[in-house]
């Protein structure tokens, strides 16, 4: 199946109070840095979009993993007409979801509202993104973009830079993504925005809490490029730079291969059809995540944003994962349908470990410290064992000890409960929630460690953690023959 055949929509009927899959209809490559979908209410928070519903805010740019973790550096553009910006208009549209291609290398939407269709071909790093007004009725028209938090723009010769900074509770409270994007036909003397008090301001540059920009356009048809940036806007516009050459057809055409060639994996038949699209929709899945953190520099080489040190640094980094979800289901099928990843992934978790001093446990887009234990040892033991990305296991083996080993250094890095573990070879229900999950996943991680110890000629150390990892049955209620706290 082609990668033009599946409709994104599919698990995305979903509330709080009841899932269908959890997912949102991403556009994006496979890995990118960015995935883009529609917004149909923004007022509903991590549940912003619903496949039925005839709304249509935008085309949101989302960092989103899960609705349990929530969003950042996003930002929600929309191609609006108005007629006086002194008088806000509420710029919500309408399309018929019937008629949209919810494709992942290929999103278009009809508002017929505003009547301009919207079509999105994604990137790497951003996309081009057409606007084509099919019918003009006021005074004004062009490109709507929402900054949900504390943000601002500026107007240069090469484009519209825009600065978002809306991450809650990591290491960074000021992290950043900078966006610049094209507009041909830009008419400064009809673009502004408006602040947080809906008050309009006729300009070309300014910063703020939850502006809405509105660059207005002399074009009937104009295609943005768009590109990102955690590191710099000097960053920002290099990615854009690589973009530029590229149109709409060509990117697409681009896209549709990077998805192709994991899909092509796999071939599959049965006589129920729906089975063979659902089967594909989810491997189109496999490969969204984690996400890239890094870009690349002048010489193409890779450079990311380190949060905890607030600054750029060499190498690789990925995000957007929780090891207790995918260590033994994405992770051992990546080991199976595209070996040649986990090289990559596994250099940038052993990044995360340098930066951190411990390994990652759910980066979003750094450590949040959800979910008991430390399964990326699963996948590093997993690794080891196929003889995939042996020269990083002596360093990789080195992380894993000294992770598992130290003290926790608060809720977000390292065992928790260690000192109790070590010292009763339990979690402690009095102490811990979750006590038999932890304690189990303690003892997993030190079979792992064991394990790549073997493969690494290290019988010693391979022999003391597998002993360890015996830890568990200290849970064991003999008269049940269940783990009990």
């Amino acid at each position: 199946m082609k990668i033009d055949q599946i409709d994104t929509r599919q698990g995305t009927a979903n509330r709080p109070q009841r899932s269908n899959g959890n997912c949102l209809p991403y556009s994006g490559v496979p890995f990118g840095m960015n995935y883009f979908t529609v917004q149909t209410n923004g007022s509903e928070g991590a549940w912003f979009f619903q496949p039925d519903t005839p709304r249509f805010e935008g085309i949101r740019l989302t960092h989103q993993p899960s609705p349990w973790i929530g969003d950042y550096c996003h930002l929600l553009l929309m191609g609006v007409q108005w007629q006086d910006p002194e008088n806000r208009p509420d710029f919500s549209g309408n399309y018929r979801p019937s008629e949209a291609t919810f494709n992942a290398h290929h999103l278009a939407i009809y508002d017929d509202h505003f009547n301009v269709q919207t079509e999105l071909v994604p990137s790497t790093y951003g996309a081009i993104i057409r606007y084509d007004f099919q019918q003009l009725e006021l005074a004004h028209h062009g490109l709507m973009i929402q900054l949900p938090d504390q943000g601002g723009f500026k107007y240069t010769t090469t484009g519209v830079q825009i600065a978002v900074s809306d991450y809650h509770g990591g290491e960074d409270p000021n992290l950043t993504m900078y966006i610049e994007l094209t507009i041909p036909g830009f008419d400064p003397a009809s673009s502004g925005f408006y602040d947080d008090q809906n008050g309009w301001h006729q300009a070309t540059t300014g910063d703020g809490h939850q502006l809405t920009l509105l660059l207005a356009t002399t074009q009937a048809t104009i295609d943005c490029h768009l590109a990102t940036s955690y590191i710099s806007a000097e960053q920002g516009h290099l990615n854009l730079s690589r973009l530029s050459a590229a149109d709409l057809t060509s990117l697409k055409n681009v896209s549709a291969a990077q998805w192709n060639d994991y899909l092509s994996r796999v071939t599959i038949q049965d006589h129920h059809p729906a089975l063979v699209q659902t089967f594909y929709t989810c491997l189109y899945r496999l490969f969204l995540f984690p996400q890239r953190f890094y870009e690349l520099d002048q010489d193409n080489q890779p450079i990311h944003y380190d949060t905890k040190a607030r600054t750029a640094k060499p190498g690789l980094l990925y995000t957007n994962n929780g090891f207790w979800d995918t260590a033994k289901t994405v992770y051992g099928l990546f080991s199976i349908l595209a070996p040649e990843l986990l090289p990559r992934f596994l250099q940038g978790f052993l990044t995360s470990y340098q930066e951190t001093s411990f390994l990652p446990r759910w980066l979003a887009p750094d450590e949040r410290g959800m979910m008991p234990g430390n399964l990326v040892d699963s996948i590093i033991a997993e690794s080891a064992r196929k003889g995939i990305a042996l020269d990083l296991m002596p360093e990789l083996l080195a992380a894993m000890r000294d992770s598992d080993s130290k003290p926790a250094q608060s809720e977000r890095y390292g065992r928790q409960g260690s000192d109790d573990y070590e010292r009763l070879g339990y979690i402690p229900a009095d102490k811990y929630p979750e006590s038999v999950n932890w304690t189990q996943d303690y003892s997993y991680s030190d079979y792992c460690i064991g394990q790549v110890a073997d493969v690494l000629g290290d019988t010693v150390v391979a022999d003391t953690y597998w002993k360890r990892s015996k830890r568990y049955l200290n849970l064991l209620d003999a008269e049940s023959g269940f783990l009990r706290p």
